[in-house]
C-alpha cells in the first residue's frame, strides 16, 4: 500500500500487504490519520495509524477478508461481507477490531448506507437486505430483490434512487 503526494506524484509512506495474485480489491477505508485494508485468501485486515508520516500497525484481524466488497464506517464501526463463503456480514469495532455480531449468507455481497440505514445485496442470490447499523444484534429491516443472480456491484445512490446491477441487467427504484 502505497500514499503518494497528489500534487507531485512523490512517495509520503508505504506499508506491506502483498496477498495472492496481487488480489486488492477492496478499497481501503481512511478515517482520519487511520487506513484499514482488507483481502481475502486468508489475509484478514490491517488497521494501521498514520502516525509522523510513517504508518504503523494498530491491530491485525481475521475477522474481516473482504475479496472486493469495501467496508463502511459509520459511528466507529465498520461493517463488510468477508470470506470465506458463505461469507458474512460483519459489524465490528473500528478502535480495535472487536466484532460485534456476524450474520451468514452474504456472499461477496456489496453494501452501501443511506440515512442510518445498511443497503447489503446478497452477492449469490442478488437479494437485497436492509440491516440497522446498531451493535447490539443484527437486525433485519426487510428485503427484496431487485433483479435476482448474482450480484457483485456495490448498489449506487443518486437523487434518492438505488442502482443495481447484477451481471445482466441494472434496475433503479425510487426510494422516495
Amino acid at each position: 500500500m502505497l500514499a503518494v503526494d497528489p500534487e507531485n506524484g512523490r512517495l509520503l509512506w508505504s506499508h506491506p500487504w502483498l496477498t495472492v495474485n496481487g488480489n486488492n480489491a477492496a478499497d481501503p477505508l481512511v478515517s482520519g490519520d487511520s487506513v484499514l485494508i482488507t483481502s481475502s485468501d486468508a489475509y484478514g485486515c490491517e488497521m494501521i495509524d498514520i502516525v509522523g508520516g510513517k504508518p504503523r500497525l494498530r491491530y491485525k484481524s481475521q475477522a474481516l477478508q473482504s475479496q472486493f466488497s469495501s467496508p463502511i464506517l459509520y459511528k466507529g464501526v465498520i461493517y463488510c461481507t468477508t470470506d470465506p463463503l458463505p461469507g458474512d456480514l460483519v459489524c465490528m469495532r473500528a478502535a480495535d477490531g472487536k466484532v460485534f455480531w456476524r450474520q451468514a449468507a452474504f456472499e461477496k455481497g456489496p453494501l452501501v448506507l443511506v440515512d442510518g440505514v445498511l443497503l447489503v445485496l446478497n452477492g449469490k442470490t442478488g437479494e437485497m437486505v436492509m440491516v440497522d447499523p446498531s451493535t447490539d444484534l443484527y437486525k433485519e429491516l426487510g428485503r427484496f430483490t431487485p433483479l435476482g443472480g448474482q450480484s457483485w456491484t456495490p448498489p449506487a445512490i443518486s437523487d434518492g434512487r438505488l442502482f443495481v446491477r447484477n451481471q445482466k441487467a441494472v434496475a433503479c427504484f425510487d426510494l422516495k
